[in-house]
């Protein structure tokens, strides 16, 4: 849950810089999104790398409260 909320405030920052750097005609804001959408995608690539490793060691990616 706590990984959502954090895409969520990257996709409004985004967001806020793309409609910036329209509004100011500099292409700063959009070089900045790019940038933030790499970041975001990077940390999903590693976030699906630990549940593929503690599958794998755990045989199950359950959680059990």
């Amino acid at each position: 849950m706590v990984l959502l909320c954090f895409e969520m405030m990257l996709l409004s920052i985004i967001i806020a810089l793309i409609f910036g750097s329209f509004y100011s005609n500099n292409n700063l804001g959009q070089l900045g999104s790019i940038f933030i959408m790499t970041m975001a995608a990077i940390e999903s690539a590693i976030g699906l790398s630990i549940m593929i490793v503690f599958s794998k060691l755990k045989g199950s990616v359950t959680i059990r409260f």
